[in-house]
């Protein structure tokens, strides 16, 4: 049961930011996300929701 968020492309280019305390697991009574923890990231998309292509660029960890 992965942690995940949501977030919606537009056509133009833009800078989109997840904060940590976003990121949810599906169900109830899940823990918060632990940073210190994480192995792996990954992306999933949607195709019929995304009739665009889209790239990902710049991937950085962030300070509040």
């Amino acid at each position: 049961n992965v942690h995940a968020a949501a977030v919606s492309l537009d056509s133009d280019w833009k800078q989109y930011e997840v904060r940590w305390n976003q990121m949810r697991q599906r169900g109830y009574d899940t823990p918060p996300l632990d940073p210190t923890s994480l192995h792996s990231m990954q992306w999933h998309v949607h195709g019929e929701d995304t009739p665009f292509d889209f790239w990902i660029d710049d991937v950085r960890f962030i300070e509040k």
